[in-house]
């Protein structure tokens, strides 16, 4: 046993990038010489781990299909992963830009609605300094037309 490689089902089923449940399935289907168990833990011999990996064939090879496809695909991923986060960000600073926009707005028509209701308090004011120039001019005015005419 000693010569023996040993093996846990998760160390084999991490080994093989396989579901620890297809190796408890096929382990259940070996006999007896092909594993052993010491202190609750079932480890499999060299025997064992063949006839299982052989078992195994095709799923080991679409996972390692599968890994391969995943590596090629992941720096497609990364980029696109890295446009999203460049476009969020862009998002966000818009974001702020448009409540400044909205801030400035507001403050414009604060400021728009003071200067007209102070235009319509003094706009009466000024209207009457003007006729009252106006009246004293005209009243000037023809006290010198009535002077010179006497």
């Amino acid at each position: 046993m000693s010569e023996e490689t040993k093996k846990t089902l998760t160390q084999l089923a991490n080994e093989l990038n396989v579901s620890r449940d297809k190796i408890i399935y096929r382990y259940k289907k070996l006999p007896e010489e092909d594993y052993f168990k010491e202190n609750n833990t079932i480890y499999l011999l060299n025997s064992g781990i063949q006839k299982i990996v052989d078992d195994l064939g095709d799923d080991i090879k679409e996972n390692q299909e599968e890994n391969d496809a995943e590596s090629q695909v992941n720096p497609s991923f990364d980029y696109l992963i890295d446009q999203l986060s460049r476009k969020d960000e862009q998002i966000d600073q818009l974001h702020k830009l448009v409540d400044q926009q909205q801030q400035l707005n507001a403050e414009d028509k604060k400021i728009i609605k003071e200067l007209r209701q102070y235009s319509s308090i003094e706009a009466p004011k000024e209207e009457d300094t003007d006729t009252k120039k106006k009246k004293r001019l005209t009243k000037n005015y023809s006290k010198k037309t009535n002077n010179l005419c006497n």
